[in-house]
């Protein structure tokens, strides 16, 4: 887990909590002590993270499958990761394996591979950290192109800069008086890490200033009552 440290900048066009999100917010504790709140799915099956890693371990184990399969069970609960090892074995989608960098054309790929699931998704480029935001406080799935060498702060993984693995975007948390954004939850399958907290200035630097990209769901969860 990474603690945050400083305060996030100011972003744009701040919107109400209470008007626009979908997804049920909780308060919760940064590491050093700073009260938030956490909208979307922090929690979200930690168990199937372990699963799903299992299930590719006669794989090259990659971002897009791992990230596939989690993105694919947050709206079929009954889905297992095999059906898409079966999908992605040489005769069908590469989807195991993670061509670098991460461009919009590699990504499209995984938006086809959430389609043919019955997930349907499509590929954007962001603009501003609420834009992924604004995707998790309303119930979709969100795979994020990052540089791993950013991310995880290891030289021998920063390439040249730009995207090349994907994670899933769990929860945002925001100041709870002024709303600014603080951090990122995540899953990185590469990294195997799960519900990783990541502060909003090494996001910026992973993501935003390695493309911005974003696989998308079109369908959302519900909110939790």
């Amino acid at each position: 887990m990474i603690s945050i440290e400083g305060s996030a900048p100011q972003l744009p066009e701040f919107r109400s909590l209470s008007v626009e999100t979908e997804i049920a917010a909780r308060m919760d504790l940064l590491p050093d002590g700073r009260e938030v709140v956490v909208t979307g799915d922090s929690d979200l099956a930690p168990w199937f993270f372990s699963a799903v890693s299992d299930s590719a371990v006669d794989h090259e184990e990659s971002g897009s499958f791992l990230g596939c399969a989690q993105i694919i069970r947050e709206f079929v609960p009954d889905f297992n990761a095999r059906e898409l090892r079966e999908y992605s074995e040489p005769d069908g989608p590469q989807t195991d394996r993670d061509p670098s960098p991460f461009g919009s054309a590699a990504l499209e790929s995984l938006a086809q591979t959430l389609a043919d699931f019955d997930v349907p998704a499509h590929v954007e480029r962001a603009q501003s950290s609420e834009d992924l935001a604004h995707y998790l406080e309303s119930g979709n799935g969100v795979l994020v192109a990052v540089n791993q060498g950013e991310l995880w702060n290891s030289p021998t993984h920063f390439g040249a800069g730009d995207a090349n693995s994907v994670v899933v975007a769990l929860a945002v948390a925001r100041d709870p008086l002024n709303g600014d954004i603080l951090g990122w939850y995540l899953n990185d399958g590469v990294a195997k890490q799960a519900r990783a907290l990541i502060d909003a200035p090494t996001m910026q630097r992973a993501w935003l200033d390695a493309g911005g990209w974003l696989v998308v769901t079109e369908i959302v969860r519900r909110r939790s009552e």
